[in-house]
């Protein structure tokens, strides 16, 4: 509705409970639903985001503005996720499609602004570029960005327009994490023998295997019932050995 948000609303704990709420892609095009209808159709929005989000949802938002009765010029958006991977380790790619301009925050820190000149941003700041809609998305890969954080994080955009005639704005956001996580520590098994029966213990999540034959690496398979351990059973048969691996 073009009104200020105030400071700090790219922070996490700003209260954003009165802002509209919906699933991007989020576009406006002058009359592409017909006379005074600026929603475009949702087909078109394949434009943006082809082979990476399918179908494409998509959201209409103002073209212009109640405020001044000309061309919104920026538009404010934030959006909450979990995260409970490796910050340390950590590909974070982001892929936007911003028309024209647009300044990322994580955690309330930029970590990336797209068509929009040094220095501080005002709601009237103006982008440096247009974009047009058979352009690609943008595509940047930040190695383990200090602002992320296990558990609640917030993504915050603002986008802005290249002049007051501008016939479209459109905001498409998505991030994927890549991360190094230690799914367990395979150590090395304990085997025990206790009368006609011997006993295996191990620790870390790993998963118990078991092999007649260790001439091959195809000989190794789980254990029946991927038991937990610890793991016991007749000491009776041919030699057999254990080994212990992660899922």
């Amino acid at each position: 509705n073009d009104v200020d948000p105030g400071a700090g609303w790219e922070l996490n704990a700003f209260n954003d409970s009165a802002w509209f709420s919906a699933t991007g892609v989020f576009d406006a095009k002058r009359n592409a639903g017909g006379p005074g209808n600026n929603c475009r159709p949702g087909n078109v929005m394949s434009l943006y985001f082809t082979n990476i989000i399918s179908p494409t949802p998509m959201n209409c938002i103002l073209l212009e503005s109640p405020v001044t009765l000309t061309n919104l010029i920026t538009a404010n958006f934030r959006a909450h996720f979990n995260y409970a991977g490796n910050t340390n380790a950590t590909l974070l790619e982001v892929i936007r499609k911003f028309d024209d301009g647009g300044v990322i925050y994580l955690n309330g820190v930029e970590i990336l602004r797209d068509g929009m000149a040094a220095g501080p941003v005002t709601r009237t700041t103006f982008a440096t570029r247009t974009v047009g809609d058979g352009d690609q998305p943008d595509t940047t890969v930040l190695f383990s960005p200090a602002s992320l954080r296990q558990g609640d994080n917030v993504i915050a955009v603002e986008t802005h327009q290249a002049n007051i005639t501008s016939s479209d704005m459109t905001m498409g956001l998505m991030l994927k994490a890549y991360t190094l996580n230690q799914l367990c520590a395979a150590g090395s098994p304990s085997i025990v023998q206790a009368g006609s029966n011997v006993t295996v213990t191990w620790s870390g999540g790993a998963v118990l295997q078991q092999s007649t034959d260790i001439s091959s690496p195809a000989n190794w398979s789980n254990v029946p019932g991927a038991p937990t351990s610890p793991f016991t059973t007749a000491a009776t048969g041919p030699a057999k050995f254990y080994r212990v691996v992660c899922p």
